[in-house]
């Protein structure tokens, strides 16, 4: 029994992390419907122009409150990060899209033959025309797809103890699921379709280790286990088997009548 849990483990695990590359076509995808390609224009033009030096060009523009002699000192400190070795290759790896309060912010990242930066642009939509808001720059140890790839390397128990309920509660119940199927249960229909879905949800992202309880949630096969696209974390979780745990509770209590017995029963004649 041992031996077919963990194959069916490594069996899920092999299946979901195949799924990487349509990840990252619905990631390129869902960015190019999301942002604006004014926004992604600018903020390509503005680092072009902040690795080139060309300050002036990157003041005009931005708001009117970041166009003064203040912006330059902090600009040069950001060229000589955008000019430390030679660019290997740029990707937006994130963004946020505000509507109501009219900006968006778009994550960068720029792998170097000398660095790793992570880019943060905000651009404002208050005026007629997209204009620079805010811009930082973060280096990072190594690029985010080697961050955030799913290694065993540095975990801790939680780590595993995550990963095995992960595993095993799409497990449970995909018996559950058979042993319901095949047994005769009042209402079965309806046992099925509860003994699928898991209520609630506990996530963990596999990088930081962050642990976080949803309680309005419901999966399909009580497993949680996605990343965005291969800059991002993955995350994975699970959910209560509450179905699954009931109906192994009350299976006893499930069985139809008998026709006999109850044909013996409305007649007043003892069994």
């Amino acid at each position: 029994m041992m031996g077919r849990c963990i194959v069916g483990i490594l069996l899920f695990a092999g299946l979901v992390l195949g799924l990487g590359c349509s990840q990252d076509r619905r990631f390129q995808n869902a960015a190019t419907r999301a942002v604006p390609d004014a926004d992604r224009q600018l903020a390509e033009t503005v680092l072009q122009q902040i690795q080139s030096r060309q300050f002036a060009a990157v003041v005009s523009h931005s708001v009117p409150e970041l166009q003064n002699d203040k912006a330059a000192p902090l600009l040069d400190i950001i060229s000589r990060y955008l000019n430390a070795g030679t660019l290997r290759a740029q990707n937006l790896v994130g963004w946020q899209v505000n509507t109501k309060q009219k900006f968006s912010t778009l994550y960068y990242q720029q792998e170097r033959s000398g660095s790793q930066l992570l880019l943060k642009i905000v651009i404002s939509h208050a005026g007629s025309a997209p204009l620079l808001l805010n811009f930082d720059c973060q280096k990072l140890s190594h690029p985010l797809q080697q961050l955030h790839a799913f290694t065993f390397q540095h975990r801790t128990p939680s780590h595993y103890i995550m990963l095995a309920l992960t595993g095993l509660t799409p497990l449970l119940i995909v018996l559950t699921f058979v042993r319901c199927l095949r047994r005769p249960v009042k209402m079965k229909f309806l046992w099925l379709v509860l003994i699928l879905v898991g209520f609630a949800s506990v996530t963990m992202n596999w990088t930081s280790g962050a642990v976080t309880v949803t309680l309005l949630d419901a999966n399909l096969l009580g497993t949680v286990f996605f990343r965005g696209n291969r800059f991002s974390p993955w995350i994975i979780g699970f959910s209560l088997p509450v179905g699954a745990v009931l109906y192994w509770l009350l299976e006893s209590r499930l069985k139809p009548t008998p026709a006999t017995e109850d044909v013996k029963q409305a007649s007043g004649e003892k069994p």
